[in-house]
């Protein structure tokens, strides 16, 4: 039945983006997007298979900790219909006579000064098990479309500044190896894809387009859907937004120089706010996620723990150790972090690559470019730059640095492909052509 299922739903979308016009871009095979979804699938698969045969140990793997929490659920369905509402819907979803139920789950219950963004993920699978009757693979199946659509979202963002490079583009947006393997998972990391990527194109829209409410609304679902998965990423995002907007409409500056306005003023207002709301002490927060996540570390005897700068209940360690933290998050593991462990063997792998990507606007720099007055650069820019600063400074653990990096990996692409020319790159490399 699970394997009747998958294909069945994989055949469900595949109709749907053949057919869907967004799903179309001119100069690119109609065929493309579809090839992709199916690669995507296969990746979310091999991504159950590997922790089914390899990394057995049910309880420390995200993927099923979270599908078995929701099978929990899904299952108060059918003897107590007004549970599973409440459960997955958040009305009175704290009821003490909910709690035997949490309590037979591994992710439910823990810990978190914003929101739990276990849960999010943990109410998406238990809703689509209504349509896959509790199976693991087509839910796979759901989640792809929504991670695949959120990535082609970014893609026509990224085309409306690059339309000439429409091939290179679904290449870097698609196919980094860590976005394809982790964020094609029954994991939160594909749907916070489908947030970021369904929230910046309707912002796009917005500043491009008239305003209307259908794009309002879709608006609002993706900043619902970040909230409710990285709350972080709304965070790191806002004075870029803001900086974008201000862009469009004070031509006479240079987005450059509004963007740097934007960032200072946001962070020195950010680090000490506390000074007014006490709770909501920047440093001191990030002080104790890097704690938190070195007693996690610790704790589950983690393999790829590497040492980081400690940091301090103050801004100052912050922005000393930001140089280590982004060089950390962009390069780590490398070939000197080889420790025999396949998965890690493909990050250091995709590390290389990035090495030498970022080689190429050095010798292929596309000098008629204006890169500084692109506010979609700009924002691609210092969206990355502050994902992995961030990143960097509390993830002592290589895996975690490897997952919690791939929402910036898109937007690293693009920038490289915006200062990199292509013609230059093609004439010195023929077989380039074919691809690019």
């Amino acid at each position: 039945m699970q394997i009747i299922l998958t294909i069945t739903y994989a055949v469900i979308f595949l109709f749907f983006i053949r057919k869907f016009s967004f799903f179309k871009v001119e100069g690119i095979s109609p065929k493309a997007p579809s090839a992709i979804f199916l690669i995507k699938i296969a990746a979310g698969i091999c991504l159950g298979l590997i922790y089914t045969y390899y990394y057995t140990d049910i309880k420390t793997t995200d993927t099923f900790k979270f599908f078995n929490d929701s099978k929990i659920l899904y299952g108060s369905l059918k003897n107590s219909p007004w549970d599973f509402f409440r459960m997955i819907s958040g009305y009175h979803a704290d009821d003490a006579d909910l709690r035997h139920y949490y309590l037979q789950m591994d992710s439910w219950l823990n810990n978190n000064m914003f929101v739990n963004d276990n849960r999010t993920i943990i109410r998406l699978n238990a809703f689509f098990c209504l349509f896959t009757i509790g199976h693991y693979y087509p839910n796979v199946v759901f989640l792809n479309f929504l991670s695949f659509s959120g990535l082609f979202c970014l893609y026509k963002v990224f085309i409306s500044v690059l339309p000439e490079r429409k091939k290179a583009l679904l290449i870097f947006t698609f196919l980094f190896p860590s976005v394809l393997f982790w964020g094609s998972g029954l994991l939160k990391d594909g749907l916070l894809l489908f947030g970021l990527g369904l929230f910046l194109y309707q912002f796009h829209k917005l500043l491009t387009d008239k305003i209307d409410k259908s794009r309002i609304f879709f608006l609002l679902i993706g900043i619902a859907v970040l909230f409710l998965t990285k709350v972080y990423v709304i965070a790191l995002l806002v004075p870029a937004l803001f900086a974008w907007y201000l862009s469009n409409k004070l031509e006479s500056i240079k987005p450059i120089y509004i963007f740097l306005a934007s960032y200072l003023i946001y962070f020195v207002v950010a680090f000490n706010v506390y000074h007014i709301f006490p709770e909501y002490h920047l440093a001191a927060i990030l002080y104790w996620k890097q704690w938190n996540f070195y007693g996690y570390a610790l704790l589950m005897h983690s393999n790829s723990l590497i040492q980081i700068p400690l940091l301090d209940f103050n801004a100052i360690t912050v922005i000393k150790y930001s140089p280590n933290a982004f060089a950390n998050t962009l390069l780590r593991p490398s070939l000197l972090d080889i420790s025999g462990n396949p998965l890690q063997l493909l990050a250091i792998a995709e590390n290389t690559l990035i090495l030498l990507l970022l080689s190429l606007p050095i010798f292929f720099y596309r000098k008629q470019n204006k890169a500084s007055q692109n506010s979609l650069f700009l924002t691609a820019c210092f969206l990355t730059i502050t994902l992995f600063i961030l990143i960097g400074l509390i993830t002592p653990v290589l895996g975690a640095i490897v997952r919690y990096k791939i929402p910036g990996l898109p937007f690293l692409g693009f920038v490289l492909l915006y200062l990199t020319d292509i013609l230059k790159l093609k004439k010195r490399i023929p077989i380039l052509d074919k691809y690019l």
